[in-house]
């Protein structure tokens, strides 16, 4: 509960003047709760680093000569950089699976035009451990800021990695 922690204020004073109510709902008794729902569908249209095209041209123009194969989005939100690149490099991509924990996320990821995608709502550290499948490419994009052991999530990802696959990490 960022109210209790004392975040609440600190956030407040970080973020754009009306950003605030897209992620927090203020309860009568003063704690803050996530509405995730809303961020979600908004998502895109607020966080310029998720669909900004300059930003996403870096990955894709990354991937220009390379095969991409079987594709994982580890913590990939709405999957907005997932669709860009395969709107972009389709033939390049064979297969893309989406791992978030917000299942909000998930489904707005589904709603894009012209892609197919798989959805797992599950952390990147219950995904990793429990599939059997592997993967050529991995992106890792604004993710790594939220998981408490960036190490151990690196190395579950390395476990799905086919050999000479990529993970690609994007952070700023």
């Amino acid at each position: 509960d960022l109210y209790k922690k004392g975040l609440y204020e600190e956030f407040l004073a970080n973020v754009p003047k009306g950003l605030a109510d897209i992620y927090f709902k203020e309860e009568s008794d003063n704690s803050a709760e996530i509405d995730f729902q809303k961020r979600a569908q908004e998502f895109e249209s607020h966080s310029k680093w998720v669909s900004d095209e300059e930003i996403c041209n870096v990955p894709r123009n990354f991937f220009q000569g390379k095969s991409i194969g079987n594709l994982l989005d580890a913590g990939g939100g709405t999957g907005y950089l997932s669709w860009y690149l395969y709107q972009n490099l389709k033939n390049k991509i064979e297969k893309i699976s989406l791992v978030d924990i917000s299942q909000n996320m998930l489904d707005e990821a589904k709603k894009k035009q012209n892609f197919s995608v798989l959805t797992h709502n599950s952390s990147i550290e219950t995904f990793c451990k429990l599939t059997t499948q592997k993967f050529d490419t991995i992106l890792v994009r604004q993710v790594l800021h939220y998981v408490e052991d960036v190490d151990e999530v690196v190395n579950l990802l390395k476990n799905v990695l086919e050999d000479n696959g990529i993970i690609y990490v994007g952070q700023i």
